[in-house]
This record gives structure tokens, C-alpha cells and sequence, in this order.
């Protein structure tokens, strides 16, 4: 405990360029990087690679107590402190581990689809430490009435046994509860709560995998699934949007952004408009299922609002109508999927951002032509999309701010 933990800690493995990886390599040499982010090295081998590093870290850092077991079976009090548009809000949870269910009868529902690739890559990180790394997000609804995490407020009246200030600003305290009775009532508020994945999809089906891979000869151990969780109540609790950067592709000259454009949406030049800023202020002020829109070869903004209010039911009427009226399924099927076309899932053409100014900038810098903005998606359309066992399309929602990793490692063995 005599580390700084600012050090040995990151954020979840999906938000960490290879810049950033780099930095966090050489912040600490036990930072948790080199467990959930091992690099490739020349001449790795199928015996001797990135993943049996990563098992040696864990192993080697277990037994010279750099991570040290708690020697009572606890859950974890997890409060961050953050700013958000300049005022000051604290998201409150606790981690616990939670019975994996079948994701199609279970009352346990993702919100995202997930990528083969990805999942074969934490699934072989998995197999080699047989550790949940890291907590997986999930919201639970509340009445108002109740409060679960009220029952853990008794304990936190001592300090943390983590405190640290991460490099966004946010401060990070965790209590380890190991107090039974508490455990227990809040086990049995919890019991019949559906969970709702804010984040981690990928992990969750790797557990899932692993769960039935491993058939009960870890003594049961793998069949739970450590989680961060979170009151749908909580004030703390904030999605941001992620916005979409369009590169016009360059073998259809005679492509007409603005006719596509104008098949569905008014296009509302913001003569007054000057930088998101002002921008964001003008759609925070519109109706559902406006987008701001900043185009590079003229510097200018606009706001795109639909001619139709009911033009998404026609052009999805197969779908749920909690899936037809997401802003994303919106902008993509009928806009971003027509200009883009066969290069729809191409990062070349179409990358996701969460800084509008970063979003900006890389307009101007000519590496794309379109920014489209976004509203957040809200905690409702999650649940009402998850309810119905559906994924809502990539990059639907940013949770902020993110958890750490490294606070708690779940070893299954």
C-alpha cells in the first residue's frame, strides 16, 4: 500500500491509445497495464506471448505482495468524485460479484454488440490469469423509496482504503466491506434486481465463455463475475455523447452530401454559431433527434432536424420503436449509412469521437470532412433497448466518467 496508486492504475483497456499505453508502461513497473495491455514482442511464440506475461505479472506481483489478497470475502464501496460542465457530482456504487446468466432468458442485459476480435483477445487474457481484471459496469433500476446504497454508508465512515486523484481530475475512494450481516442485506435487495451492462460487454461474454469452459472445476468460482453497480437513481450517473467523423469517399465524386441530406432533415445554417460551444448550446435547447453538423470545406455549422417526425418508423418499421427512435440508428441508417455505403464500418471513412473539439480539429486538419454531433442517449432508451434483448449500434453511449482498473482484481483461483 506504500505505492502511489495514481501509478498502478488505468483506465479500462477499450479508452487506452498505444500513446497512452506507452505513458503507463513507463509510469510504474507494476502498473496494471502490463497485465490487461501486455505488448507483442519479436519473437513471441503460441507458448510465450503477450498472455503468459501478463499470467507471470499477476502471478509474480501476488507473490510479493504488490496485490494482496483481503483475507475476508467483502464487496467494495466505490464513490468518484468528478466535474462535469463546471459543476462538481460523485457517481456512488459497489463492487460485488454477481451469477453469470444466459444472456437470452437471464436477467442480466447487454445494450452492445461486441467484436470477435476483441473477445477472442480478453478470452486468451482470461484463460491465462483466470482473473476478472477488472469490474464490469451495471446499472440496476431503483423505486424511490429505496436505497441499497445506504446500507453501506455505516462503513464508510472510517477512510478509504483507497484515495488517489486520477489524471481526469476525478478523485478515487474505495471501502472494503466485510461486515456479514451488511453483505447479506444488501445480497438480498439486490436478489431480484434486473442488471443492466452500461460497459464491459466484452468482458461479460468472455466470463460467460470462460464460465462454461472451465464446467465447475474452479469449485463454482467461475461462475460469478465481479461488477461495479450502480442505482439507475444515482445523480452521478452521466452518458455522453459520441460523435461521428465522416470522410466523403473519394471514388464517388458525384455523390451529393446535401441531397442525402435533405431526402429526410432540414439543413439550418448557424450563422451565429462560431465553435461547439455555442453549438451545444443550441442543441441542448432543441426538440428530440437534432444533430449539429460542421463541415470543413466551408468552417460553418449547422443544425440537421427532421422534415418527418415519423420518417424513422416508415424507413425502420421492422424494428422496435425504442430502436427506431435512437438518434443513432437515426443518423446511421439515414444518413451516414447512404454516403458511406460499402465503407460504412471502415475507420477510414467513419471514426467516433468523444471530444467535439478533438472532433473539430481533425476536420480542419482535412483528415475528415463531416463532424456529426450528438446527444447522449439516455438511461431509459439503455433499459428500454436492453429489456428487449436488442444491441443498440456502436458507439451508442460513453458512461463518464470511467472506472479505474486495478482497484480490485477478482482471482478466480
Amino acid at each position: 500500500m506504500a505505492k502511489d496508486l495514481s501509478k498502478v492504475l488505468c483506465p479500462p483497456y477499450d479508452v487506452i491509445t498505444p500513446t497512452a499505453r506507452n505513458e503507463l508502461y513507463d509510469r510504474d513497473l507494476h502498473n496494471i497495464i502490463r497485465i490487461i495491455l501486455s505488448k507483442d514482442l519479436p519473437g513471441d511464440t503460441e507458448f510465450r506471448n503477450k498472455y503468459t506475461r501478463a499470467e507471470e505479472y499477476l502471478k509474480s506481483w501476488r507473490d510479493e505482495n504488490i496485490l494482496i489478497r483481503d483475507p475476508q470475502a467483502s464487496i467494495y464501496a466505490y464513490e468518484q468524485e468528478f466535474s462535469i460542465e463546471g459543476k462538481k457530482s460523485t457517481r456512488r456504487g459497489f463492487m460485488a460479484l454477481v451469477k453469470i446468466e444466459d444472456q437470452r432468458t437471464g436477467s442480466i442485459y447487454p445494450h452492445e454488440a461486441t467484436l470477435p476480435k476483441k473477445r477472442e483477445d480478453r478470452l486468451r487474457l482470461m484463460r491465462a490469469c483466470r482473473a476478472n481484471l477488472s469490474p464490469i459496469f451495471a446499472l440496476y433500476p431503483e423505486e424511490k423509496e429505496e436505497d441499497v446504497y445506504s446500507l453501506l454508508r455505516p462503513a464508510l465512515s472510517g477512510p478509504p482504503e483507497m484515495d488517489l486523484v486520477w489524471d481526469d481530475g476525478s478523485r478515487n475512494r474505495a471501502w472494503s466491506i466485510s461486515d456479514w450481516a451488511t453483505i447479506e442485506s444488501v445480497s438480498k435487495l439486490m436478489e431480484k434486481r434486473p442488471l443492466f451492462i452500461a460497459d464491459g460487454h466484452h468482458r461479460y461474454e468472455v466470463a460467460t465463455t470462460f464460465s462454461k469452459e472451465v464446467q465447475g472445476s474452479l469449485g463454482g468460482r467461475a461462475d460469478y463475475v465481479m461488477m461495479m453497480l450502480v442505482s439507475m437513481n444515482d445523480p452521478g450517473l452521466f452518458i455522453l455523447p459520441i460523435h461521428r467523423l465522416v470522410r466523403v469517399p473519394e471514388e464517388n465524386p458525384n455523390l451529393s452530401v446535401v441531397d442525402i441530406l435533405e431526402e429526410y432533415f432540414y439543413i439550418e445554417p448557424q450563422e451565429q454559431v462560431s465553435d461547439y460551444a455555442s453549438l451545444n448550446r443550441e442543441l441542448a435547447k432543441s426538440p428530440d433527434h437534432i444533430f449539429g453538423l460542421y463541415v470543413g470545406s466551408n468552417k460553418k455549422y449547422y443544425l440537421l432536424s427532421l422534415v418527418n417526425d415519423k420518417a424513422p418508423d416508415v424507413a425502420f418499421k421492422e424494428e422496435p420503436k425504442c430502436f427506431r427512435r435512437l438518434d443513432t440508428r437515426i443518423l446511421h441508417g439515414l444518413v451516414l449509412d447512404k454516403i458511406l455505403g460499402e465503407h460504412a464500418g471502415e475507420e477510414k471513412y467513419l471514426t467516433y469521437v468523444h471530444d467535439a473539439h478533438e472532433a473539430i480539429e481533425q476536420v480542419n486538419d482535412e483528415e475528415y470532412d463531416l463532424a456529426f454531433f450528438m446527444k447522449p442517449t439516455t438511461i431509459e432508451q439503455v433499459k428500454d433497448v436492453a429489456s428487449e434483448r436488442l444491441k443498440m449500434p456502436p458507439k451508442t453511449t460513453f458512461f463518464h466518467p470511467k472506472l479505474l482498473t486495478g482497484l480490485v482484481i477478482n482471482c478466480i483461483e
